[in-house]
């Protein structure tokens, strides 16, 4: 379901990206930069500190990647786009660590 919301939010930002970057070379960075914390968010499944660490890994290994291999600047269309995907690993963690606890008992 979280992923299919990101989907969602990731083809509204890449719309967003339209107006801020006015090329399509904008539009595909910034749906390739969403594919890759996408596929980042996957540690956000480590109880607890895995949402940090994809923020982490996130803001200082993808981000320069992309920012260099595309070329376009950090607007807020970037920040929007990390704290979509921070709030999303952390309700990852949340529930993880719930089924964690809830097996415990």
């Amino acid at each position: 379901m979280s992923r299919w919301i990101n989907l969602i939010y990731l083809i509204f930002i890449s719309i967003l990206a339209w107006f801020t970057y006015r090329t399509i070379d904008g539009i595909l960075a910034i749906l390739l930069l969403g594919i890759l914390l996408e596929l980042i968010s996957l540690i956000s499944i480590i109880p607890i500190i895995g949402w940090i660490l994809s923020l982490i890994f996130g803001w200082y290994y993808i981000l320069p990647w992309v920012l260099g291999f595309t070329g376009i600047q950090y607007t807020w269309v970037i920040t929007l786009l990390f704290w979509i995907f921070g709030i999303s690993g952390f309700m990852i963690t949340i529930m993880i660590l719930v089924v964690i606890l809830g097996a415990i008992k």
